[in-house]
């Protein structure tokens, strides 16, 4: 007998990450401490979402992007005018901490565009957290921009297995999209993470005997022919690190071990913005092939590979959370 509906909120893009620029020196995760009652620094991304929000709230969903494109291109503009001087330097910089992460330099004109880009997807981003997690107007994806999945094929058969489906995703492009665009096609989500934050349905974390009951509850969920989804890029442990772009990643192993366990697959998920549209990708499903980690390591890889490839298609999607790459 099946379930009822999960509920449908996800904040998958504001869930915090351990810094691994050396993860070898715990004190990194450590921010600088603070006057007493001082209020904590708020990161450029989040002031730029509580800004556009009211326009967010006003703008029908026909016109949403290129309004938001429009936007960006001015914006831009008058910063460049200014002697870079209008935007924050969290925008300021972004194409240089890309250039560090993709190993290249750009043209003044790609660092132009870059900004220009990244200034939309911000704009992009806050309208979609606005309208899948605003409670008290949550109209559902039908309010947002167009958008367009693939690869459902891979997540159809999944279910005509009867073994369920891991969908594993990164802090990359708009990841609170995901879950709202499948349950909206009547895919039931369970959402899995390591704190009790918004959209987490069942919790993964805690000592070993913790983890072998929440193991077993999903592999009770699973069983149900239930899909979950995980967000993988964390140096929580355990965590692996592997080779991406030109630097390294860290991988939480958790979600590879409930798929190799229990034998559901693994199917990695991209939401980002592609042209004019918003887009769901449902990649073709990995092979764990094992619970060791030199056995998940083949997933891990492949898994950082096309992380990769949409890496360098969409470089102004990237970094909108907390770091997660090392040298």
């Amino acid at each position: 007998m099946r379930r009822p509906a999960w509920n449908p909120v996800i904040s998958a893009g504001q869930k915090s990450l351990r810094r691994v620029d050396d993860v070898s020196d715990p004190a990194n995760d450590r921010p600088p401490a603070r006057p007493s009652g001082a209020r904590p620094p708020m990161k450029s991304a989040r002031r730029f979402d509580r800004a556009v929000r009211p326009f967010a709230r006003a703008l029908p969903a026909s016109i949403a992007l290129p309004a938001i494109d429009r936007i960006a291109v001015v914006t831009a503009r008058l910063h460049a005018l200014t002697g870079g001087r209008l935007l924050p330097a969290g925008v300021s910089r972004f194409p240089e901490r890309i250039e560090a992460l993709l190993g290249a330099p750009f043209t003044e004109a790609e660092r132009a565009r870059l900004i220009e880009t990244r200034l939309a997807f911000l704009g992009l981003r806050a309208l979609v957290q606005l309208l899948v997690h605003d409670p008290v107007r949550r109209p559902g994806p039908e309010r947002l921009p167009r958008i367009t999945v693939g690869g459902e094929e891979h997540l159809t058969a999944a279910h005509a297995a009867g073994r369920g489906a891991v969908l594993i995703t990164a802090h990359f492009g708009v990841p609170a999209l995901v879950r709202a665009v499948l349950r909206g096609r009547g895919e039931e989500m369970i959402g899995i993470g390591d704190s009790p934050v918004r959209g987490v349905d069942v919790l993964f974390a805690g000592d070993v005997w913790a983890r072998a009951r929440q193991m077993n509850r999903l592999g009770k969920l699973l069983a149900d022919n239930r899909a979950c989804m995980f967000l993988v890029d964390t140096a929580r442990p355990p965590a692996v690190e592997v080779p991406f772009l030109a630097r390294r990643l860290s991988i939480s192993l958790g979600a590879f071990r409930v798929a190799a366990r229990t034998g559901a697959p693994l199917l990695p998920v991209f939401a980002l913005r592609h042209a004019d549209a918003l887009r769901v990708d449902i990649t073709p499903p990995l092979a764990p092939g094992g619970s060791g980690k030199s056995a998940l390591g083949v997933a891990i890889v492949e898994f950082s590979r096309r992380y990769a490839t949409y890496a360098r298609r969409y470089p102004s999607q990237l970094l909108a959370y907390e770091p997660i790459s090392s040298g």
